[in-house]
């Protein structure tokens, strides 16, 4: 009998300094790739996303312009090979809009929204851990601590 109430009150202190649950949980299939369903719907913020990430990014004369310093001290057999035409920051309409429809899947679109207006590169980041980051975040500062955090500094997201 004794032992069975000691049991019970220990059980009691346990739970009672254990962490508020949240909505998210954090599982490993999660984390490893699990397939969501498809069918996601694309958010109607997301062309409004796309257009602040390609104002600033996207190439505006046309063709890449060689710098004047890019032939110094190279060899001849090195200025004569082909370099792309491709910006680092180049990226398909399709993809951005995929990554904005991730951040607005875990924030809300008009938070997603905010958080391209202060970093439109985040569009660039793998959208496949922004997942993972969040529930990293919700772990060690809970869930709605984590999305004030990375809300104010969208640098977070991946």
């Amino acid at each position: 009998m004794r032992s069975s109430v000691l049991f019970a009150v220990t059980l009691a202190q346990a739970t009672a300094f254990a962490p508020p649950s949240s909505e998210r949980v954090s599982t490993a299939l999660r984390f490893f790739g699990a397939k969501k369903a498809a069918g996601a719907k694309s958010s109607p913020l997301a062309e409004e996303a796309v257009g602040i990430y390609n104002a600033k990014f996207a190439p505006r004369g046309g063709e890449k312009k060689k710098l004047f310093f890019e032939s110094w001290g190279m060899p001849e057999s090195y200025s004569n090979r082909e370099v792309s035409e491709k910006s680092i920051f180049t990226r398909e309409d399709a993809q951005l809009r995929a990554t904005f429809n991730t951040i607005a899947a875990l924030y809300g679109e008009e938070e997603a929204l905010a958080m391209v207006k202060i970093l439109p590169q985040a569009l660039a980041f793998n959208k496949d851990y922004m997942a993972p980051s969040l529930d990293g975040f919700s772990d060690a500062f809970g869930l709605e601590e984590s999305k004030e955090m990375v809300m104010r500094n969208p640098g977070l997201l991946g």
